[in-house]
């Protein structure tokens, strides 16, 4: 069906831009994986020497850093600071360079079993776009928690203290 040769395009499409960054070394050991409901499943190491896993659901038109910080209470401090960075993604006050723009994809962090996870919902099918948008937050995300919330990266992403 046609449906599933868009899918099909836009999975290819994602592997594409995830494999430049492979091909200059930025992410290390990467695996694709077809999961349940139609979603594929990159796999790789990246930041902080972790494995990430990004989510994509060519039907839903979205891609998801799935479990991106683990150990987080719901409603806990460390949450409600990532939130707010999270909302601030689109905002006008940010470097055009650095923003999400809203005409292209929408940025919201989910919580679920004491872990948060990027999602980034991708309009029109902007892939070349949101691929390097989620990624480019994601890092910029990971120098926040550096210089705001250094004690979460100790204790939950083996950070050291020296």
């Amino acid at each position: 069906t046609s449906g599933t040769k868009s899918a099909e395009r836009h999975v290819a499409l994602v592997r594409e831009l995830l494999g430049a960054y492979v091909a200059r070394g930025v992410l290390r050991e990467f695996e694709e994986h077809t999961a349940r409901n139609d979603r594929t499943e990159f796999r790789f190491t990246w930041l902080l020497d972790r494995r990430f896993v990004l989510v994509f659901e060519p039907g839903e038109a979205q891609l998801t850093l799935r479990d991106l910080l683990p150990g987080v209470p719901a409603n806990s401090p460390i949450q409600t600071a990532v939130a707010a960075f999270v909302e601030g993604a689109a905002s006008k006050s940010r470097p055009t360079h650095r923003r999400i723009d809203p005409a292209k994809a929408t940025l919201a962090l989910t919580h679920s079993r004491s872990s948060l996870s990027l999602v980034l919902r991708v309009k029109r099918s902007q892939y070349a776009y949101a691929v390097p948008a989620l990624l480019n937050f994601c890092n910029e995300l990971f120098g926040h928690l550096d210089m705001y919330h250094i004690q979460y990266l100790w204790e939950h992403l083996g950070v050291p203290e020296e």
